[in-house]
């Protein structure tokens, strides 16, 4: 049984941690699901956490006719559980928005963060004070994106970027963008959660994260 108690933000910079235990298995989406006991302790400094809502000490379970009591311990970076899901390849490629008054891109989020190699949609409305979407690259794979519509309006077709590749988008505030595409991956192994924050922690860092980036327009 999961209890949402809280939310915790893990950190954007790549910090080491330590898995005591580990469970990997299938799940009917197709995905592979990783269960694993962490010592995530040299976080502390850079981890935030949204809540608790309430303060669990502890359950009441009946088996068998049999009430058990289950203490619940407080909150340890030390001794943190964690479930992971992705797909058995890759990752998926980054949105960032940049604007006049920006002065780091802002991470938007995925795109096309399903099934590697099947083709999907997504509807981006722009928020007001951004001028340009960059959709980048950061992972070894390849992202083919088949159409990109603004205000219905056919923008580009057929965009490929590999790794450290970015497109930049020019928009303004209220736009619909449309983006039809998929990626595929170069690697079978899947990437580490966390390691994929201190990619997107790095691009934002970097320069404002184009310096080493192919960029597309």
């Amino acid at each position: 049984m999961l209890f949402p108690v809280a939310t915790m933000l893990g950190p954007m910079e790549c910090i080491g941690f330590e898995s005591t235990f580990q469970e990997t298995a299938d799940i009917p989406s197709g995905q592979v699901q990783t269960f694993s006991h962490e010592d995530l302790s040299p976080a502390q400094a850079v981890t935030s956490l949204i809540g608790p809502v309430m303060w669990p000490k502890s359950i009441d379970v009946r088996v068998n006719s049999i009430q058990v009591e289950q203490q619940i311990h407080d909150f340890n970076l030390k001794s943190l559980y964690t479930i992971n899901r992705y797909w058995e390849m890759g990752s998926c490629p980054h949105i960032f928005f940049l604007g006049q008054e920006t002065i780091l891109p802002e991470y938007y989020g995925e795109l096309f963060a399903k099934q590697p190699g099947e083709s999907h949609q997504e509807i981006i409305i722009i928020p007001s004070g951004i001028d340009t979407v960059l959709i980048v690259e950061l992972e070894p794979e390849q992202t083919i994106i088949e159409e990109i519509s603004i205000n219905k309006s056919l923008y580009r077709t057929m965009v490929r970027l590999n790794q450290g590749d970015a497109l930049s988008i020019p928009v303004k505030s209220g736009d619909l963008i449309d983006l039809k595409g998929h990626y595929i991956s170069k690697s079978t192994a899947a990437t580490d959660p966390w390691f994929r924050n201190a990619l997107v922690h790095g691009f934002i860092l970097e320069g404002a994260g184009l310096k080493s980036h192919s960029i597309q327009s």
